[in-house]
């Protein structure tokens, strides 16, 4: 999600939502190997697109694009709805806004800056 803050601190958050997805199958930790250096594999949790260099913009979806897709939850599936997008969107705003609030008050981590062009 992409956000932009002025100098008041006003939060403009685009609509356009970016869904990003693991180009490994999900394994749960616990079943995963450990390979030589006793580590597992974290690719099926990373959905970073500059990990996932060699498939492009392959897994990378706008989250409007996605109505009708299924969703997988547990022993639960059923179809994406509008609805859905609509409700992850306002959350989504809202998570954003209290991250800003939260952080405001502590300089030291969280400092605006003007630029200018």
């Amino acid at each position: 999600m992409y956000a932009v803050l002025n100098a008041d601190v006003q939060v403009y958050i685009t609509p356009k939502i970016l869904a990003l997805f693991s180009a490994e199958k999900y394994i749960d930790p616990s079943e995963q190997a450990l390979d030589d250096s006793e580590h597992r594999d974290l690719r099926p949790h990373l959905t970073n697109t500059s990990l996932q260099t060699d498939l492009g913009e392959e897994n990378v979806r706008l989250l409007e694009e996605l109505e009708g897709f299924t969703i997988l939850s547990g022993e639960d599936t059923r179809l994406l709805t509008a609805d859905d997008i609509q409700y992850l969107t306002t959350e989504a705003g809202k998570v954003t806004a209290e991250v800003i609030k939260a952080a405001l008050p502590n300089p030291v981590h969280f400092q605006v800056s003007v630029s200018e062009y």
